[in-house]
């Protein structure tokens, strides 16, 4: 992975990777630094990189629920959410097809970390829309929670 790609997409890695932290200044003075990240998903990581690096031949069409879990705590982790905006769209429009209440609510989660405003709208109508519990009573809660989730991410991301 190239130090500068890695700067250019992630804050956190920019900020790492400067003179102010071991990790650049080992980068400073040998020209390269490892930085071992074993609380991250490999796979993750490694999807995160080739697209930070346009290996667009080397991305999945679509991942698993975890795999795109993992590369959501990624993306928020480290702040490189715009890198990952287009295909997480897909990965979670293929995702979304049949699926359950639950997968629905873990789908919102990732849009949200993600920062995908477009999926984060298209995975909430579909909950309000299509979900299996009526939204009143009990069920009044789940659609405030909604309610106040849409509200947050459009405040935080100026939407």
């Amino acid at each position: 992975m190239s130090s500068a790609t890695l700067a250019r997409v992630s804050p956190v890695f920019k900020a790492m990777l400067s003179p102010h932290f071991a990790e650049g200044s080992r980068l400073g003075a040998t020209g390269t630094v490892e930085i071992p990240l074993p609380d991250d998903d490999a796979v993750a990581m490694g999807i995160a990189c080739d697209l930070a690096h346009l290996r667009f031949d080397r991305s999945p069409d679509t991942v698993t629920l975890d795999v795109l879990c993992e590369i959501a705590k990624m993306a928020d982790k480290y702040d490189f959410s715009m890198v990952l905006k287009y295909p997480s769209s897909q990965w979670i429009t293929a995702l979304q097809t049949g699926a359950t209440d639950e997968v629905r609510e873990t789908l919102l989660a990732a849009a949200f970390m993600l920062h995908n405003a477009h999926a984060y709208e298209a995975v909430g109508r579909q909950i309000l829309m299509e979900s299996d519990e009526e939204i009143t009573g009990a069920g009044a809660a789940t659609f405030s929670d909604l309610y106040n989730f849409a509200v947050l991410f459009c405040e935080y991301t100026h939407l």
